[in-house]
């Protein structure tokens, strides 16, 4: 193997949207399967083992030629797909998935809800209409003794 290879492509578009849509999948799995017990998750070998024949069954698909738009020109199949471009995909797998960060949380109820006093709450959300409803029955405190006058 030569110790370097400056002609195969690495920045590739297949690179990029074969990495990112397997990126967008791989986290959209691990967080639909994370609401279950015990929790199953796609890792980076998992993506490492599906990217290679997605791949090639790009080099299958699509065409070899220049495309053009706004100026920018480029090429949906620059050649064989390469380990470069595979390395380059198990990268952005490994930085989408493979996080501490990446993995989802979930809060449970009984911690959401230690702080909540439901008295206080409920005190609070009943106040403003019982007020306004003594006020207009004429029912409420008045200066003069309170209650209504015969």
């Amino acid at each position: 193997m030569r110790n370097f290879d400056v002609e195969l492509p690495v920045n590739t578009i297949r690179a990029w949207t074969i990495g990112m849509l397997l990126c967008t999948v791989g986290s959209s799995v691990n967080m639909l399967f994370s609401l279950r017990n015990p929790n199953v998750l796609l890792t980076t070998f998992v993506i490492q083992l599906i990217s290679y024949p997605i791949g090639l069954g790009w080099d299958l698909i699509f065409p070899d030629r220049v495309f053009s738009i706004f100026g920018f020109k480029f090429n949906l199949k620059p050649g064989r797909f390469n380990f470069k471009e595979h390395v380059v995909i198990v990268v952005m797998s490994n930085v989408c998935l493979d996080g501490e960060w990446s993995r989802p949380r979930e809060i449970p109820p009984t911690r959401a809800n230690r702080h909540i006093n439901r008295q206080r709450m409920a005190a609070e959300l009943c106040m403003p209409p019982t007020l306004l409803l003594r006020s207009k029955s004429g029912t409420g405190s008045r200066s003069d003794g309170g209650g209504r006058s015969s």
